[in-house]
């Protein structure tokens, strides 16, 4: 089954995803970050799940990160992460994208989960 694939390159139509997956009880998260010749890791790609699509976030082309900031924080979405053990989730500098409230796969049979 081929998964339907959205590009997000706009703070429109950023907005417009976020305000839809607010009603979902959860949606999946996953960034790619490069990480040679650089203090700090510089984004490269926000990929987000909903359960039936995948949306790859461009965050060189956003900068208006309000409204997936608000989906982070809102308690009723769970935000599941798969990042590799031992990496610190992180956003564009300047996001002020909330780091807490992230469920981490990895240690989802400690969080009550699998």
């Amino acid at each position: 089954m081929a998964i339907d694939i959205h590009w997000i390159r706009d703070n429109d139509s950023l907005g417009q995803h976020c305000a839809e997956w607010q009603s979902l009880p959860f949606v999946a998260l996953d960034t790619e970050f490069m990480r040679v010749d650089t203090f700090y890791p510089i984004a490269g790609l926000i990929q987000i799940g909903d359960g039936e699509r995948a949306y790859l976030i461009d965050p060189l082309t956003i900068d208006n990160w309000q409204p997936l900031s608000a989906l982070l924080e809102n308690p009723a979405v769970v935000t599941p992460d798969r990042q590799p053990a031992g990496a610190i989730v992180r956003y564009p500098t300047g996001s002020g994208l909330p780091e807490p409230g992230l469920f981490h796969g990895l240690f989802a049979p400690g969080q009550g989960g699998a």
